[in-house]
């Protein structure tokens, strides 16, 4: 196990190379009030000069930052940590030209596949930085705790992927998982990100409800690839993901087929045991709902069992958990901080 480092009293300057989108909104909206950090440096090439909350106006009277324009030597001159919210593609570029000493955690998607061939099957190009695939960490803190405390990469899992992976792994670990596997997701329109594209924007978006990616989305190998990182080869998975008329929230319904009945009971307790010292999992009876969960670093599961069939719901906000907090979560075990910094606060409602 890993030896916890122990934090110093003194704040930790970081950056965030391409803050202009959702993600970087979201990192600020958590960083800036984080009691260990300070935000040194925020990037932007098209926004550059400009304050925060122009482009942010949630910030406005919270920050004085400003846009810059820098290289990445300039970013990291004096920076303890980099986070890496630039889109996918330029994200592996930005950080192969990062200090080898520079802790860097990636909110673009280049860091999550291991495999450049399959990188390249779901991305449909090859892997800029190939030769430090090996080298990251998987950002999820309640299977790769130590991983992540000891990693200078850390690859932020994708939404679906946490989803999944928080209701699938527990089942792997006590041998559940021999069957095939369906997952359902359904997401908001934020997970498209902060451009405004004729699939996203609100008249196309409001009151529908459809499918999209349905045999190739990319974190289909994402989920497979840590389900056999934690022992368990998947026979079938199939995954189909939907877009709801909602701006933030990700469901996912996951339900599995072991070879052996098993009881509600029995499933239960192998996630009371995963998660019994994981402070953003709550266990709950009956349906998740994104809406209590929204703003917030929780995962709401539930768990039952009918007939040969085990049912995991998973209800998460799609820009936190599945993104930007749980960046902040990576980001404090890697500095030796207890996870939950910066992060206890709960949902919004109504």
């Amino acid at each position: 196990m890993a030896a916890k480092r122990r934090a110093s009293t003194k704040k930790k300057r970081v950056c965030i190379l391409g803050a202009a989108g959702y993600g970087g909104s979201e990192l600020l909206r958590l960083l800036l009030f984080h009691p260990a950090v300070e935000v040194a440096h925020i990037t932007s090439r098209q926004h550059r000069g400009q304050p925060v909350w122009r482009v942010h106006p949630n910030l406005r009277n919270v920050s004085e930052l400003a846009f810059e324009d820098l290289s990445i030597a300039e970013a990291c001159e004096d920076t303890d940590l980099v986070f890496c919210a630039l889109p996918q593609l330029s994200g592996m570029k930005a950080i192969r030209k990062l200090p080898t000493k520079t802790p860097v955690i990636d909110l673009s998607g280049d860091f999550r596949l291991r495999d450049p061939d399959v990188y390249r099957k779901y991305h449909g190009k090859s892997h800029a930085a190939p030769e430090l695939l090996e080298e990251f960490a998987y950002g999820l803190p309640e299977f790769e705790r130590d991983a992540v405390a000891d990693a200078r990469i850390i690859g932020v899992p994708g939404g679906f992927a946490t989803a999944a992976l928080l209701g699938l792994l527990p089942l792997a670990r006590d041998g559940h998982l021999t069957g095939p596997i369906v997952l359902n997701g359904v997401v908001g329109s934020s997970e498209f990100g902060a451009e405004a594209r004729l699939a996203t924007h609100h008249p196309e978006r409001d009151e529908a409800f459809r499918a999209y990616r349905m045999t190739d989305h990319p974190q289909i190998p994402e989920i497979l690839q840590q389900l056999a990182a934690h022992g368990t080869t998947a026979s079938e998975v199939t995954f189909v993901p939907y877009v709801a008329p909602m701006v933030r929230g990700l469901f996912m319904a996951v339900y599995a087929r072991p070879l052996r009945r098993v009881t509600r009971d029995l499933a239960r307790r192998a996630f009371e045991m995963a998660y019994v010292d994981k402070p953003f999992i709550r266990l709950l009876d009956g349906s998740p709902d994104c809406n209590v969960v929204c703003g917030s670093n929780f995962a709401d599961i539930s768990v039952d069992a009918q007939g040969s069939t085990i049912v995991v719901m998973v209800a998460i906000d799609n820009l936190v958990k599945g993104a930007a907090g749980q960046a902040v979560q990576a980001m404090n075990l890697r500095l030796g901080l207890d996870e939950r910094t910066g992060l206890e606060f709960p949902g919004m409602r109504p």
